[in-house]
C-alpha cells in the first residue's frame, strides 16, 4: 500500500490539503491499466538487472515493442562509468512524516574535465520515471514526484564518491546537476529537464510546509480536475458534491451553465468513479436497485492454431500489407521525418474556455516558501 503522503500523491496533497485525511484509511484500488503498468515496471526491472524477464510473463507484441523502445532510449546510460540503481527505494522521513517512495531508475554520472571550458563539470544525478499509461500525458516540468525522488537520493548519496567533494548549497544538498526524465512510451513522450540541486523545486521547507497543512484535521478540501482525478475519496467528498449539479436543465442562467462547463471534466470523472463504485459493490454481492452487471461484448481474436490454418489454406493471402501507425513510426524514425510525411486536416469547431488562465494547472503553480 502506498503511504498517504508519498511522492506519487504529493501533487494531489498540494492541490487539496484535505485529501490527506480523506484518503488516509481507504484501501488502494486497482484497474487493468494499473495492472499493466505494474507488469511492465516488473519487466523493465528484470531486464535491467538480469538481462531477461521471467518465462511465465506473457507480453503482447505491442508491449514487447514498448519495452524494447524504452530500453533503447536509455541505453546510453549503461556504460561502466555510471552507477545504476533500479526500483530504488528513497526515504523521505527527513520531511517530518513517514514517507517512502520507489524510483524506477537512479543513475549517478561522474564529473569530467571539459577541455573547452577548462574546468570540471558537475556530477549528475538522473532520476527516471516510467509511465506506461496511454491516456494522460505526464510532464516533467515541476514534477513533484520526481523532485521528491531526487531529494531522497541526494540525501542518501550525500557522501558518494561522485558527490562528496561538491559544495553544499542552500537546500542542504551537494551542488550537482539533476536531470529528471519522464518516459511514457505509449504516447511517445520522452521529456527531460536539467536543474541544479539548489533549484527551488528541491527546497525542503516548501515540502515540510505543505505536509504540515495536510496534517491539519481541519484542512480544507479544494476539488479540481487534477486533484480529484485519482482521489479515492471523491465519491463521498462533500466539497466535490457541492460542485455536481442536481440537474442539468437547459433553462439555467448563463452563469450556472458556465459553472457546469468549467467543471465538465471534473463532473465526468466523478460520474465514471460513481459507476465503478456501484459496479464493484454489485460484484461483491450487494443489491443496487435498478442496476445489475453483465459481461461486456468482446471482439473475436485468433487462437494459437490460426496462423498455421490460415497460412496453409491462403498462403500469402493470409496477410495484409499496410502502413504502421504514425506513433509507432515516430518512435522508429523520429519526429523530423514524420513531420515531412504527415498532415493535419482542419477539424470541426469545438467549444473551448476562452480564459486560458483556467487551463494553467500545476505547471504554473507558484511556490511560496
Amino acid at each position: 500500500m502506498h503511504t498517504a503522503i508519498s511522492p506519487s500523491s504529493f501533487e494531489r496533497r498540494l492541490l487539496c490539503y484535505g485529501s490527506y485525511f480523506a484518503e488516509k484509511d481507504l484501501p488502494d484500488v486497482t484497474s487493468i491499466y494499473a495492472d499493466e503498468g505494474t507488469l511492465l515496471h516488473k519487466v523493465m526491472e528484470q531486464i535491467s538487472t538480469k538481462g531477461k524477464y521471467d518465462e511465465d510473463i506473457i507480453l503482447t507484441s505491442e508491449q514487447q515493442e514498448i519495452i524494447e523502445y524504452t530500453i533503447k532510449l536509455l541505453d546510453k546510460y549503461n556504460g561502466n562509468s555510471f552507477f545504476n540503481y533500479y526500483e530504488y527505494e528513497v526515504d523521505l522521513s527527513f520531511l517530518g512524516i513517514d514517507m517512502k517512495g520507489t524510483c524506477d531508475r537512479v543513475i549517478l554520472e561522474p564529473s569530467f574535465y571539459d577541455s573547452n571550458a577548462n574546468e570540471y563539470t558537475k556530477p549528475v544525478l538522473h532520476i527516471i520515471d516510467y509511465k506506461f499509461g496511454k491516456g494522460i500525458k505526464v510532464d516533467v516540468k515541476n514534477n513533484y514526484q520526481l523532485a521528491l525522488y531526487a531529494m531522497g537520493t541526494l540525501k542518501e548519496f550525500h557522501d558518494h564518491e561522485y558527490f562528496y567533494d561538491a559544495d553544499i548549497n542552500n537546500n542542504g544538498f551537494r551542488e550537482v546537476k539533476v536531470v529528471l526524465h519522464i518516459v511514457q512510451p505509449y504516447l511517445n513522450n520522452y521529456q527531460t529537464i536539467e536543474l541544479s540541486s539548489s533549484d527551488y523545486l528541491f527546497n525542503i521547507d516548501f515540502y515540510v510546509n505543505i505536509i504540515k497543512k495536510c496534517l491539519d484535521e481541519n484542512a480544507i478540501r479544494t476539488p479540481n480536475e487534477k486533484a480529484c482525478r485519482f482521489c479515492k475519496a471523491k465519491i463521498n467528498c462533500p466539497a466535490l458534491k457541492n460542485i455536481i449539479p442536481t440537474n442539468f436543465e437547459i433553462n439555467k442562467s448563463d452563469e450556472e451553465l458556465k459553472i457546469i462547463l468549467d467543471n465538465k471534466n471534473l463532473i465526468i470523472n466523478y460520474l465514471k468513479s460513481l459507476e465503478e463504485h456501484i459496479k464493484n459493490r454489485i460484484e461483491e454481492g450487494e443489491k443496487f436497485k435498478g442496476y445489475t452487471i453483465r459481461k461486456k461484448n468482446t471482439n473475436r481474436t485468433w487462437n494459437k492454431d490460426a496462423y498455421e490454418v490460415l497460412t496453409s489454406i491462403l498462403q500469402d493471402d493470409a496477410f495484409e500489407k499496410k502502413l504502421i501507425g504514425i506513433t509507432k513510426a515516430e518512435r522508429l524514425i523520429g519526429k523530423e521525418i514524420i513531420n515531412t510525411i504527415t498532415e493535419k486536416k482542419e477539424g470541426e469547431y469545438e467549444l473551448v474556455n476562452d480564459n486560458l488562465e483556467n487551463e494553467k494547472i500545476i505547471s504554473e503553480f507558484k511556490i511560496e516558501i
